[in-house]
């Protein structure tokens, strides 16, 4: 309305005293240059310290359901409020990984990333394949290392990935390889658990009505920890995307992939709470993520796959380095760290699909 008024006078006033327009048309320009040029924050740090942030751009306008900026104020968190395990928002400025936090959309709600370059391109790029899967008996959907999969980042070529397509084919689609099930992977690098929730509740699941998977698999949540989220509002996110996977398609089950164990390249891949920021967090996440299968075990199954990459048997027992040779930046898994993983959840998968098939030590809900 100010700029409509500002136009209005202007006008008016222009043959009568050119001198008094020039003020005005500096206060219009006051007033309109700034929301042009307005580029919002960013909503989460890069992905390792050896990348850099992704351009932020002005959000395109989308006939495409969109979901409301949430304008919950984000509180910093003291250690004694974090330790009690129950508070939303951020870790103290201690515990994270970057200058300031990246927390600021609720694990829970959905939100789509938009703003980030190339983002939605992708998305539809997913949803378009999400439309073809008929027959598909497992999906995958998760961030960057599910991503890798296809051997790109947000859709473009990604070196970090070199060689996991491969171990793919040789894992999922190689009937060589005695491999029978259907499998497609849906990740995007970056997301964390509001921003699958965007993308399930639109065109990559609630709208690809030929996708009908016996099995869905989630792998989400490391990227709201690497934001600065606490474990609490990283579980209440995971709980969210289980459920509305439940409520999407309820004839399928789900499995639940445990966080891989992750590190700052500073810290050389040390696990032990005391030199990583992550490592006590994960271990909360993963434990909410084992109570939730264990809530609804006919229909969740939970999978920890820690011991992978640190040589602890589960979780909750931390000891030596992430091997660079599995997981060269301490965050995404090499070939052969997907490869070592990628067996893991097809051994599980096969056990969710045939009574037949056992997994030793596994128990109801967990595998």
């Amino acid at each position: 309305n100010l700029t409509r008024r500002l136009v209005k006078a202007s006008l008016f006033i222009c043959c009568m005293d050119r001198g008094l327009l020039v003020v005005l048309g500096a206060l219009l320009g006051a007033a309109i240059l700034p929301s042009l040029l307005h580029t919002p924050p960013p909503e989460h740090p890069a992905l390792s310290s050896g990348s850099a942030l992704p351009r932020r751009t002005l959000s395109s306008q989308s006939t495409r359901t969109t979901f409301a900026r949430s304008t919950r104020a984000t509180p910093r968190l003291n250690a004694t409020a974090v330790a009690k395990g129950n508070q939303r928002g951020c870790v103290p400025k201690k515990e994270l990984a970057y200058d300031r936090c990246f927390c600021t959309f609720p694990a829970d709600e959905p939100h789509k990333r938009r703003s980030i370059r190339g983002w939605e391109q992708f998305h539809q790029k997913l949803c378009r394949d999400a439309r073809k899967a008929a027959g598909v008996e497992v999906v995958w959907y998760g961030d960057s290392i599910t991503e890798a999969w296809r051997g790109t980042s947000v859709g473009m070529i990604s070196e970090r990935a070199e060689g996991v397509p491969r171990v793919w084919n040789t894992l999922f689609e190689d009937k060589k390889n005695n491999t029978k099930t259907s499998y497609l992977a849906l990740g995007i690098s970056g997301d964390q658990t509001q921003h699958l929730l965007g993308r399930l509740e639109s065109c990559e699941l609630l709208h690809a009505s030929n996708l009908q998977p016996k099995i869905v698999i989630l792998a989400i949540g490391t990227n709201n920890l690497g934001a600065g989220c606490t474990a609490y509002e990283t579980n209440l996110g995971v709980r969210k995307v289980v459920h509305t996977v439940k409520r999407l398609r309820p004839k399928a089950k789900i499995l639940l992939l445990g966080l891989l164990p992750r590190a700052l390249r500073t810290t050389a891949g040390r696990l032990e709470p005391a030199n990583n920021i992550f490592t006590r967090r994960i271990q909360e996440v993963n434990q909410g993520m084992e109570k939730l299968a264990g809530e609804d075990p006919d229909k969740i199954s939970y999978l920890d796959a820690w011991d992978i990459f640190n040589g602890s048997n589960s979780s909750n027992q931390v000891s030596d380095t992430i091997p660079k040779y599995l997981m060269p930046d301490f965050l995404h898994p090499s070939a052969e760290g997907h490869m070592r993983w990628g067996q893991r959840v097809k051994q599980a998968v096969e056990k969710m699909l045939s009574s037949t098939v056992t997994i030793q030590g596994a128990s109801p809900g967990v595998l």
